[in-house]
């Protein structure tokens, strides 16, 4: 059985039961909130859990005689809003001077140039205001990803992602951070809330204001209205990349789980194999191979680009 744990908790708001007990935000030292999670179960012979991030804390507990095994995999990257009173604060602490004036010039050059409103959905919505807006991300996201030449999984599930987070937002799970110009949006962002807590999901914007740098105004609306509501940490998961490096002040890591019954010869075999095996596909990462030489994503958006594209 496979499952992806960081998707599950945040959007699905599930977890395999041996983490439910005890889970603690090592960060903010904040216990997590499971009571309104689903549980979900294990196989009893063999179980790959994904992207467990080291910062949620739990001691595993099995209702079998499991073995446990774990491999790191990727770097994430989050904001720590805890020690943080403003945004303007922020910013000066984290970003160079240059930086804080790049911004600054882009939004006033933006807002001058354009009719810029901002909007954040997060309870007490229209559904057929936000299945237009869904409907409008998708086909920027279409554009964008085609644009770069780079597979997005999303796209290919981008029906059951709309119909998930549009009920969070109603429920205030979710939130969906948008820039008009207009009444057209040209750059949205989806993130999943947990307790004080937002996972950052998706982002696009359209390409022909890309000058402006849509994802840094963005990144600072999110913020200013996270330090508003309480909201200590925006994590934006996996992938190194300039824009996460310049706005993260924390670097963690993401690990792999690997459970199997330990009373079976099979079962233990093809654990120590998968050990082995995303072992080898870290140190490709580390060095280099995966992510410069070979790209997977790109390899995926020429093998699936007409299927996913016309999703």
């Amino acid at each position: 059985m496979i499952k992806n744990l960081i998707f599950d908790f945040f959007i699905h708001q599930q977890l395999p039961k041996y983490t439910v007990e005890n889970i603690t935000n090592t960060i903010n030292n904040h216990a997590i909130n499971t009571s309104k999670l689903t549980q979900t179960t294990l196989s009893n012979n063999y179980n790959l859990v994904k992207n467990v991030p080291e910062y949620l804390h739990f001691t595993p507990n099995f209702n079998f005689n499991a073995g446990l095994k774990t491999i790191k995999q990727y770097n994430g990257y989050l904001i720590n809003l805890k020690e943080a009173d403003s945004l303007k604060s922020y910013i000066q602490n984290q970003l160079s001077l240059r930086n804080q004036k790049a911004i600054k010039s882009k939004k006033n050059r933006l807002e001058k140039s354009h009719q810029i409103r901002y909007k954040t959905y997060y309870g007490g919505c229209e559904v057929e205001d936000l299945i237009v807006l869904f409907e409008e991300f998708h086909e920027l996201l279409k554009v964008r990803f085609d644009y770069k030449k780079i597979y997005n999984r999303d796209l290919e599930n981008w029906k059951v992602l709309t119909s998930v987070a549009i009920r969070g937002i109603l429920s205030k799970n979710a939130s969906l951070f948008v820039i008009f110009e207009a009444n057209r949006p040209i750059c949205l962002t989806l993130n999943f809330h947990r307790d004080s807590l937002v996972f950052s999901h998706i982002q696009t914007f359209d390409n022909n204001y890309a000058k402006y740098g849509l994802g840094d105004l963005n990144m600072s609306l999110m913020i200013k209205w996270c330090l508003e509501n309480e909201v200590t940490m925006i994590d934006l998961s996996m992938g190194s990349t300039y824009y996460k490096k310049k706005w993260c002040n924390i670097e963690y890591s993401f690990h792999h789980h690997i459970i199997y019954d330990k009373n079976s010869f099979l079962n233990t075999s093809v654990a120590f194999i998968s050990l082995a095996y995303y072992r080898i596909l870290y140190w490709l990462r580390k060095h280099k191979v995966i992510g410069s030489f070979i790209r997977f994503d790109r390899l995926k958006y020429f093998l699936l680009r007409k299927r996913y594209l016309n999703s």
